[in-house]
């Protein structure tokens, strides 16, 4: 058990966040880390009335360590002491920590700034080219900022030992058939193998039979009706291995009616030998004929109806937008007052207490000078959470799979 071992070239004693963690020469994939602070630190949070202040971590691998790890990002309320991170690939890594809070105490800004994403990467990036943690300001919405205080780095090797070992090939492509990405960890895995044995083999053999239908009257009603040359009936004989695009070849898309194999233009006068053109006309005049019996007027009359109710609606909606347009920077400039005024009450009423919420929360995570074990037994029961006792239940009986 050791703690960080940042040198002092890379952080100040005064903002030293300390992380420790069991045995980081050789990690399990699911490693606890513990964390205390500076008391100098502790006492700058104080002075900036840091409302709801939660350690932010990230976790970079390969030398010099500017790969951030996709999805390793963790916002944990700082009072809690300890968490468990999961890692998915064996080897070094480095563990970054700061403290963050937003200038309300808003804890969903926190999330929306450092754990929004755009595919598959984060929105606010946090290491920069050279490997280092930034250190803010960043900036949310409603005029507010998150501002960070302090570091702390934990250096650990995740031990290939660790991970949950593969099934079998067939059991693994059966249990993830549905789904694009790979099983986080071995919990994951058992659902969709409940899944798998459970739900799955009706579903899909329903939905076989469908596709095979489909593909049929796709294939007759394109081949009869439309008359195309070289459909391909594949999707019906062999639905799994094919797809409904496979029925029409993208080298065969005339049609018999319209021109011939060397693609030369047929007389126009042939187009309505199409079948289904009658077949349309035919259904439309039965349509009507069957269940409105209606003159030939008064069709005219109600299509003269339903139009003029759909102009006058888009007409209604115009004047609705250029109503909106004219009140807005006004409404604008309401909203924005409203918004720093309510936030401004909640900081208020929050700072009266930041005294009494230290002392209890913060000052027992001030460093002593001895190393932290990383072990919930260790932890004052009142630093003990539900999620915690269940991360490392899960942590016993769900190894992460390596990636």
């Amino acid at each position: 058990m050791t703690e960080t071992s940042a040198g002092k070239e890379e952080i100040d004693s005064s903002e030293l966040i300390r992380l420790f963690a069991d045995n980081p020469e050789a990690a399990d994939a699911t490693l606890g880390i513990r964390w205390c602070f500076d008391r100098k630190l502790y006492l700058e949070l104080q002075k900036q009335k840091a409302l709801n202040p939660y350690l932010l971590i990230t976790v970079s691998r390969e030398f010099p360590y500017r790969q951030e790890v996709c999805g390793a990002r963790r916002l944990i309320p700082l009072k809690e002491a300890m968490a468990f991170l999961a890692f998915y690939h064996p080897g070094l890594h480095r563990i970054w920590a700061t403290i963050v809070w937003e200038s309300n105490g808003d804890v969903k800004r926190l999330k929306r700034l450092f754990l929004a994403k755009n595919g598959i990467d984060y929105c606010q990036m946090l290491l920069g080219s050279s490997g280092k943690l930034y250190a803010g300001p960043f900036f949310s919405d409603c005029n507010a900022v998150v501002r960070t205080l302090g570091k702390g780095i934990l250096d650990v090797d995740i031990d290939e030992r660790f991970f949950a070992k593969e099934p079998p090939q067939w059991l693994w492509r059966w249990a993830n058939f549905w789904f694009e990405t790979k099983p986080r960890d071995e919990c994951q895995f058992r659902k969709r193998c409940i899944l798998a044995f459970t739900l799955q083999p009706p579903i899909i053999l329903v939905g076989v039979i469908f596709k095979m239908l489909l593909g049929l009257f796709l294939a007759v009603f394109l081949k009869v009706f439309i008359g195309i040359r070289g459909i391909n009936f594949s999707p019906v004989i062999h639905p799994c291995n094919s797809f409904f695009d496979d029925i029409w070849p993208p080298d065969q898309k005339s049609s018999v009616f319209l021109s011939n194999k060397k693609g030369d233009a047929r007389p126009w006068f042939l187009f309505p030998l199409m079948p289904i053109v009658p077949a349309a006309v035919l259904g439309i005049l039965a349509l009507f004929n069957s269940w409105m019996r209606l003159p030939f007027w008064r069709l005219v009359a109600i299509d003269a109806a339903v139009i003029g109710a759909i102009s006058f609606l888009f007409f209604v909606c115009w004047l609705v937008k250029l109503s909106l347009q004219k009140m807005w920077p006004g409404l604008n400039a309401w909203l924005d007052e409203e918004c720093q005024k309510a936030e401004k009450e909640k900081s208020q009423r929050l700072a009266e207490n930041i005294t009494k919420v230290y002392e209890r929360n913060l000052q027992p995570l001030v460093c002593r000078g001895q190393p932290l074990k990383p072990d919930i037994k260790a932890l004052p029961p009142n630093r003990v959470s539900v999620r915690l006792r269940f991360d490392d239940l899960k942590r016993k009986v769900c190894r992460p799979f390596r990636r």
